[in-house]
């Protein structure tokens, strides 16, 4: 790895991106920067821009910001709005691209990490990655969310190689920001004693003590970046918790999906059937601030789960995570959503695959279908390529399987997390992952059928 092949990794992706966002913008407008969060976010960015500040929650009757949205990327979507101005998405997307080229960037030196030489390669996949594309044209918090993860899985690589004062300040600020950026990544820092502690022990590089001590440092810092949302809703509602979205995740999306993968009732009917069920029962009843009500909205999807069954939800569960993998990016991109089609969730069916083939084959939107089929079909092969990464690394010795072993285990967390609700965009977190396995996979196939590729230096 030189400094010429971060150049040309950081410029390749640079380069696809603004095509993108120009593409898009110069074809629909802000509307072509926007999904279906954005307009929400925009205005609790603008909110900031005007003055406001993150500490006073929004309510019904006054201003603030979301409870559910953190600081980290509304406070830099805020430096991009001119307060006083209508807000436009352009400045941060725009943001957005040099900040996804740095994310190839650790890409790149992810795989290094894993198999030497593949640095490059690795980086020009991540350049080239569809979901990353489409991702970074958007002005959703995903992306940056995605810097500091990536980020935050090499510094624990590099945490586990030695767990110097550096690299354990280095990994404790980067999933601190991701806390900061995305409650996504709370569970995961609270099983990573079960997962970090045993793979350092593993890797022999050091003692059980010295750790667990660099693990308490690390979540200290989480903790400490987390702190004024913590605070303000301490102070606020009573609770230290970070969000109350749990309980409309559970019942308006996971619920009623499992719902409708197992009975074939549609997902709009159940979210209608339950919100007036959830209106009548005494806990919600009684509810005093947001918390609460996730509290009770929990509890009643908690009562339709079980009355879904176990198996039921584990079936869904897997079809989730298939679909979250199999899911073509071009199903977000406004350049291809907005042309004529139904809404996949909005699609009528007797069972998923009936759902599925309604969504592709019997939609209005032949266009569409076309290209949502056309984007899918690369998809295959780099899984397989992937899983051969994955198994090349596992062969390496402890050097290399301990790190897969982690970035295979982030990747579960991810698609475990997400359960039977999918989207490429869910999806992201894993791309790094995905990447790094399919660029080591893909340089094995290049150096056994590739004579010139062996030589040592090219393409490397």
């Amino acid at each position: 790895m030189t400094a010429g092949r971060i150049a040309i990794v950081i410029a390749v992706a640079a380069a696809l991106r603004a095509v993108y966002v120009m593409a898009c913008y110069l074809k629909l407008g802000d509307a072509g920067l926007m999904g279906q969060d954005s307009y929400a976010f925009i205005q609790a960015a603008q909110y900031l821009a005007d003055g406001g500040s993150f500490m006073q929650v929004a309510t019904a009757t006054a201003p603030g910001i979301g409870l559910d949205l953190m600081p980290v990327p509304f406070l830099i979507m805020s430096w991009t709005l001119a307060a006083g101005a209508p807000p436009s998405p352009l400045g941060f997307v725009l943001l957005q691209i040099p900040i996804d080229a740095a994310t190839c960037v650790l890409i790149g030196l992810l795989a290094e990490r894993l198999r030497p030489g593949s640095f490059l390669i690795a980086g020009l996949v991540g350049a080239f990655n569809p979901t990353q594309i489409v991702m970074t044209g958007l002005f959703y918090t995903d992306t940056l969310f995605l810097f500091f993860v990536t980020a935050g899985l090499l510094s624990t690589i590099k945490w586990l190689d030695r767990p110097g004062a550096a690299v354990t300040g280095a990994s404790g600020l980067a999933w601190g920001l991701a806390l900061a950026t995305r409650p996504f990544v709370q569970h995961w820092l609270l099983l990573s004693p079960l997962i970090l502690l045993p793979l350092a022990v593993l890797r022999g590089r050091t003692v059980w003590l010295r750790s667990a001590i660099g693990l308490a440092v690390i979540l200290l810092l989480c903790a400490a970046i987390a702190s004024p949302v913590l605070m303000r809703n301490h102070e606020t509602f009573g609770t230290a918790r970070l969000h109350a979205q749990t309980g409309s995740h559970l019942l308006f999306w996971v619920a009623p999906l499992i719902r409708e993968y197992e009975t074939g009732v549609p997902m709009g009917q159940s979210e209608v059937e339950w919100r007036e069920e959830l209106l009548s029962t005494p806990a919600y009843k009684a509810a005093q601030n947001p918390f609460d009500e996730s509290d009770a909205m929990a509890a009643l999807a908690s009562e339709k789960l079980g009355e879904l069954g176990l198996p039921a939800v584990a079936a869904a569960w897997v079809k989730g995570a298939v679909f979250n993998l199999i899911s073509p990016a071009s199903t977000i991109s406004p350049l291809v959503s907005t042309l004529p089609r139904q809404g996949f969730y909005d699609t009528p069916g007797e069972s998923l695959a009936d759902k599925v083939w309604n969504f592709l084959f019997e939609n209005e939107g032949a266009l569409y279908a076309m290209i949502l089929l056309a984007s899918a079909a690369p998809i295959p092969v780099t899984l397989l390529l992937a899983f051969l990464g994955f198994f090349i690394c596992l062969r390496g010795g402890k050097s290399t399987a301990i790190p897969a072993i982690l970035l295979f285990l982030w990747a579960g967390y991810t698609l475990g997390l997400n359960g039977p609700v999918f989207s490429p965009k869910y999806r992201l977190p894993l791309e790094p992952v995905w990447v790094v396995m399919t660029a080591i996979g893909l340089m094995l196939c290049l150096e056994r059928f590739l004579p010139a590729f062996r030589q040592k230096g090219n393409f490397r």
